[in-house]
C-alpha cells in the first residue's frame, strides 16, 4: 500500500458516519488531532493484525487440527463466560457442560486416558490448554504492537474506547 491510498483510507475514514458517532460519543472531536490519532493507530493495528495472520499462516502445519474460527468461538465464549460465572476456569468448565456446544477442532487422544480421568475432563483440560495459547498469542500481539512505536501508542485511550464502547 502507497502512503498516497493511507492517506486516502484516513480521510474516508474520518468522514465515515459510523466512526464519527462512536468518537463523538466517547468526547473526542472528529475533526480534531486526537480522532486523526485513533484512525492512523486503527490503521497501523489493523496493519500489524494481518502481518501476524500471514506469519502465522506460513508457519501453520497440515497436521494443525484447531481452526481460526473455534479460536474465535471459544474466545467469545469465555470471554461471555467470564462475565456471566466470573472467572475463566468456570467458564471452560461451563463450555464443557454445555453438550449441544462442540469444536469440530477437538479430537479425543485415544490411548492418553488415566484411570483419574473421564473424555469430559480430558475435553475441559483441552479447551483450558488452547484458552491458554490464545491468551499468550493475544499478549504476544500487544506486545510487538507497542514495541512498534512506542510514543505513539496511547495504551489509555484504547483501553477507554474499549470499556466505553462495551
Amino acid at each position: 500500500m502507497s502512503s498516497t491510498l493511507v492517506d486516502q483510507l484516513k480521510e474516508r475514514l474520518l468522514t465515515f458516519e459510523p466512526l464519527l458517532k462512536i468518537l463523538e460519543a466517547v468526547g473526542v472531536d472528529p475533526a480534531g488531532p486526537d480522532a486523526k490519532r485513533l484512525v492512523s493507530d486503527m490503521l497501523d493495528g489493523l496493519d500489524h493484525g494481518i502481518q501476524r495472520i500471514k506469519a502465522k499462516q506460513s508457519r501453520q502445519t497440515a497436521n494443525s487440527k484447531w481452526t481460526r474460527a473455534d479460536d474465535t468461538i471459544l474466545t467469545l465464549a469465555i470471554e461471555w463466560g467470564k462475565m456471566e460465572y466470573g472467572g475463566e476456569r468456570e467458564a471452560v468448565r461451563r463450555l464443557v457442560a454445555d453438550s449441544p456446544r462442540s469444536f469440530a477442532s477437538y479430537k479425543p487422544q485415544p490411548g492418553r486416558r488415566t484411570p483419574k480421568s473421564d473424555p469430559q475432563k480430558q475435553y475441559e483440560e483441552a479447551l483450558w490448554r488452547r484458552w491458554m495459547k490464545i491468551k499468550k498469542e493475544q499478549k504476544l500481539w500487544w506486545e510487538e504492537f507497542k514495541a512498534k512505536d512506542p510514543e505513539a501508542y496511547d495504551y489509555a485511550k484504547w483501553v477507554t474506547l474499549r470499556h466505553m464502547s462495551g
